[in-house]
Parts: structure tokens; sequence; C-alpha cells
């Protein structure tokens, strides 16, 4: 079998006119060397960590390609792959407010969800108030997830390292290391220009 990094390697680099198109080409080889080893991913238990600085940088944005592309490719008739894409925040929310009594979802019901879904995908992890009460039952979920084998996609404005920073225990960050592949993300803002290219191809449409 394969090593791991394998399906990350970088095609030789072409003539790039200018950084974006670089960091743009750099995206698409990464998303599609993902999807296209993703049995063996899914084998090991491996996932993306993308992450930058800059906002714009288009993570969420390639975050959601790539569920695209598995979704369009593995999905199969009558066994439709189970995915849960959240920002992190929201996905801590949701747990906390099944503990109102008006609740009609059950903590350990919605928590077991989530540790069990083929693909989670979890957008700006890092922005969220980590309480105690936050670190224990995250860190629960990615153990869970790590001994399992289950895919786990994350975006964060943080290295995997700093996540420490947030989660002081540093068990979040030593099991995201070992779930998944970090990314890095060049700090250029490329969210603006995606949707001016988007307007330009709608404008062809419009003014054909």
């Amino acid at each position: 079998m394969s090593q791991l990094t394998t399906g990350f390697v970088i095609q030789p680099r072409l003539a790039f006119q200018n950084k974006r198109d670089q960091v743009l080409y750099n995206f698409f080889v990464s998303e599609a060397n993902f999807v296209q080893n993703f049995n063996q991913m899914q084998e090991q238990g491996k996932g993306l960590y993308l992450y930058s600085e800059t906002k714009g940088s288009g993570k969420t944005r390639l975050m959601a390609s790539v569920v695209n592309a598995l979704t369009a490719v593995y999905d199969k008739p009558g066994e439709p792959l189970s995915i849960l894409f959240s920002p992190t925040i929201d996905l801590l929310d949701d747990i906390k407010k099944t503990f109102s009594d008006d609740s009609k979802v059950k903590t350990s019901d919605l928590i077991e969800t989530i540790k069990n879904v083929d693909i989670l995908a979890l957008d700006d992890i890092g922005v969220e108030k980590v309480t105690s009460f936050v670190e224990e039952k995250f860190s629960g979920i990615m153990h869970y997830r790590l001994t399992n084998k289950k895919v786990t996609l994350f975006t964060s404005n943080l290295s995997i390292d700093d996540l420490d920073i947030k989660y002081k225990e540093g068990r979040v960050s030593s099991r995201i290391e070992k779930m998944a592949f970090p990314i890095y993300m060049p700090d250029e803002k490329i969210r603006s220009y995606l949707a001016q290219q988007e307007n330009e191809d709608l404008q062809s449409l419009l003014y054909k």
C-alpha cells in the first residue's frame, strides 16, 4: 500500500503569473488528490486541516467543494455517505441547546450522530468560547472519531499547535494532529477573486 502522503503530492509546478494563480492551483490539486485517494484516507481515518490567519483565503469554500466532490463520487444508491457540515461554534451551541427541558433532541443522541457520521466537516475551529465543559465534550468526540477512524475535515485561523491557546489541556490538538493532514493556506485573499470570477461568468450569460 502506498504511503498516505502520496495523495497530497502537488504536481510539477507550472509557470504562474502571480501568487493568486499558484494558490488556486494548489487548492484544486489538493482537493482532487484527496477525493481520488478517499478510500485510502477513509481506511486510515485521515481528513484535512485547512488553516490560514487570513479571512477569505478560501478555507471554507475548499472544504465545501471537497464534501460535494466526495458525495458526487462515493455516494452509492441506497447507501449515501452520512455527512455533517457545521461551523464548530454552531455545533457546540446545538449540543448546549439539548440541555433545555423543552429540547426535542437528547444530548446523547446528538453526540452519537456527531461521533458516527462518515464525514464530519467542522468550520472555523478555534473561534468558539472554550469552557472546561466544551473542552471535555469536544475532546471526547475527537477521541471517538480518532479511535474509530472516522474522517474529519477542519478549517481554522489557527495552526494545530496553536489550538492549545484555546483548548489548554492539549488533548484536542493532539487528537487532531493524528486525525488530519494539515494544509497551510497562503495568506492571500481569494474569496473576492472567486466571487468576481463567478460574476463575470454570470455577466456573460446575462448580456450575451
